[in-house]
Formats: C-alpha cells, structure tokens, sequence
C-alpha cells in the first residue's frame, strides 16, 4: 500500500522515539506501524489483524467533531483529508470483509482485492 512508509514505522524507530519524546508518542507509533503489518505483512492472524485496523481507526476517528462541515482546514489530525477519507475507506472494506466472510474464511488475503 505505502512501500515507503515500511522503513519509518519499524521497531527501531519506536525505540528510538521512545528515548528521545515522552512514553505517550510511542503509541500512535506503534498503532500505525501494527496498521501497516496488518495492511502488509503475512502470517499475522485475522484476530490481530483486526485489532490493528480497529487502532488505526479508533485513533484516525478519536476527537473529530463530524457536527462541523465542511471540516476547517485541508487536514484532520495532521493527515491531508484525500489520504485521511482513503486510509478509512481502506479500513473500512477490511472490516467490512472479515465481517462478510464470517470466522471460518477470516484467513482470506486481501493483497488481490486491492
């Protein structure tokens, strides 16, 4: 999905992070770098991988006022609006697919269907 966001969001990033900002900035890290092994990596089980859209979701959708439109600004969170609306309709048919195919087929990959 972003090849080049593999590299930013690896385990040595996290500590890294970790040593340099507080214990709190290490949690969208981590969230977003579980959304991208979920997106990305094989052998992660169907329970882990919905975890993981469910983090980025919760985190993405967390303290947004969608009373207000058009929304102020080009960005939600930091994020351009096109990318921020793509990355949640991209979780979404996840979400959604898992939900269609019920516990027995949850081992489905999704890499054809996009």
């Amino acid at each position: 999905m972003f090849p080049t966001l593999g590299p930013i969001f690896v385990k040595k990033s996290r500590y890294d992070c970790a040593t340099m900002c507080t214990k709190n900035a290490t949690n969208p890290t981590r969230i977003i770098r579980n959304w991208y092994a979920a997106s990305d990596d094989s052998g992660i089980n169907a329970v882990d991988r919905i975890k993981y859209l469910l983090e980025i979701r919760n985190l993405l959708l967390g303290g947004v006022d969608f009373s207000v439109f058009p929304p102020v600004g080009k960005y939600m969170k930091g994020v351009p609006i096109i990318t921020y609306e793509g990355i949640l309709m991209d979780i979404e048919s996840k979400l959604h697919m898992f939900a269609i195919l019920g516990p027995i087929e949850h081992s489905f990959s999704w890499k054809p269907c996009s």
